[in-house]
């Protein structure tokens, strides 16, 4: 995105927050900021759009969502975490998002049925925080007390001891360390409405081991936001979550930042650390990029990553 252009929609978007009532000339402006970036604005693609109505929404939700440093408490793999929201993004892409999934989801409950929403990428491309962000926003634009909830694929991970007994600990991360068959079966029973409640095991990051009846969807939740590296893989035994998705987010990034963030996650500076990260990624989280960027296609959404975790562009199929 051009630094110039961000600076000003940020600008804008602060002023706007600040005010109870928008302008048409404050409208005028941030519509004009936004065709600016046009490579990341999915609601220039909203043949409905109404600028002023989606501005003032916008308001709502992230003054509901986000404390007043633009920050969200999440809790992800049972660890409780404090991320920051950039507001720019906010506008031009999680809330645009929002809007999209809402309207599916509209749809799929007169079909007696839950919106699967599929999110996937490589390590370190940002999916948790995606859908953290994404949850939020959807719980602040929901009506009748309805929400949205998280599985991770993690959560289907066979156990270390069984890794272990297979002898396939050090390959933790490939596809064939997931129970597949479960995760297939979770997304089979989530689909409908009328199979609720449906609890669902919960990676724990303290353990580094699924546990077991961590999450409850009920039929207060007809979104479901489903996470991690092989959810849009449409081979290597994941076919059966695929075809269970009703959209589906693909979060891009470059081989050399999966590697660098790959590293950085396991290594804190200890040299040998290091030498046993670059080991695993060569190992697990390589070949692992290379199936995710080859099998992750026909995806709706298409988000690419930048050196920060900023979306540098976004490419849709869906509008």
């Amino acid at each position: 995105m051009s630094h110039g252009a961000t600076r000003d929609l940020d600008r804008l978007l602060r002023g706007a927050l600040l005010r109870d009532e928008e302008t048409e000339e404050t409208e005028r402006d941030i519509k004009r900021a936004s065709e600016a970036l046009t490579n990341v604005w999915l609601l220039l693609k909203d043949k409905n759009l109404d600028c002023k109505d989606c501005v003032c929404e916008w308001k709502r939700v992230v003054q509901s969502a986000l404390s007043d440093d633009f920050s969200l408490l999440v809790k992800a793999d049972c660890i409780d975490k404090r991320i920051a929201v950039d507001l720019v993004a906010s506008w031009l892409i999680y809330f645009p998002l929002c809007r999209w999934i809402i309207e599916v989801c509209r749809q799929r409950m007169t079909e007696g049925c839950r919106t699967l929403v599929g999110v996937g990428g490589s390590a370190a491309a940002g999916k948790t925080t995606l859908c953290c962000v994404l949850r939020a926003f959807l719980n602040c634009m929901f009506v009748d007390c309805l929400e949205c909830e998280v599985v991770g694929m993690d959560a289907f991970h066979l156990r270390n001891e069984s890794l272990v007994r297979m002898g396939l600990r050090h390959l933790k991360g490939r596809p064939n360390t997931f129970d597949v068959e479960s995760l297939a079966k979770a997304a089979i029973q989530l689909k409908s409405l009328h199979n609720s409640p449906v609890t669902l095991p919960v990676y724990d990051r303290n353990l580094h081991n699924p546990r077991s009846n961590g999450v409850t969807i009920d039929n207060h939740c007809p979104v479901v936001l489903i996470e991690g590296l092989f959810v849009l893989c449409n081979e290597a035994g994941f076919e059966a979550v695929w075809s269970q998705l009703d959209c589906k987010i693909f979060l891009q990034i470059s081989h050399e930042l999966c590697e660098r963030r790959s590293v950085e996650r396991k290594a804190t500076g200890n040299r040998i650390i290091k030498e046993e990260a670059l080991v695993h990624f060569h190992t697990v989280d390589e070949p692992n990029f290379y199936l995710i960027e080859e099998s992750s296609k026909g995806t709706d959404v298409v988000l690419e990553i930048g050196e920060c975790y900023e979306i540098t562009s976004a490419k849709v199929t869906f509008m």
